[in-house]
């Protein structure tokens, strides 16, 4: 027989174990006892070494984006033309009319469309405007 000790959790486990039926099996009881979660770190090496490899390959993946957006930008910057900047004319100020000549063609469209109707017809003999 196993002797669960100070250990509550064995202790539970093995007296839902005798709840069953049929004889106690010693196999039985060792994997349920097994299974059972322990405070102990467990020293399975591959389960260790898998954690490792899996916290290295993210670190890796992790490494190659950054890696890649920094190469993104610099080819970025250091691609643009350099003699591309616009040209810029600066004159001294002075005063005077200023004139500007616009040529273009095409149909014009006022912005709105009004029909005026007056109650009364005639002629406007004077317009008092200052």
């Amino acid at each position: 027989m196993i002797d669960p000790g100070d250990d509550p959790a064995l202790e539970a486990a093995l007296q839902s174990l005798s709840l069953v039926t049929r004889p106690p099996n010693q196999a039985f009881t060792q994997r349920v006892l097994a299974a059972l979660p322990t405070d102990q770190p467990s020293n399975d090496s591959r389960s260790h070494s898998m954690k490792i490899f899996r916290n290295k390959a993210v670190l890796a993946i992790a490494v190659i984006i950054v890696l890649g957006g920094v190469g993104a930008i610099l080819a970025a910057t250091l691609s643009a033309p350099r003699g591309a900047a616009a040209s810029v004319q600066t004159l001294a100020v002075q005063r005077g009319d200023l004139s500007a000549t616009v040529l273009s063609s095409g149909a014009l469209q006022p912005a709105a469309d009004l029909n005026l109707t007056f109650s009364a017809a005639g002629t406007v003999a004077q317009l008092f405007v200052h």
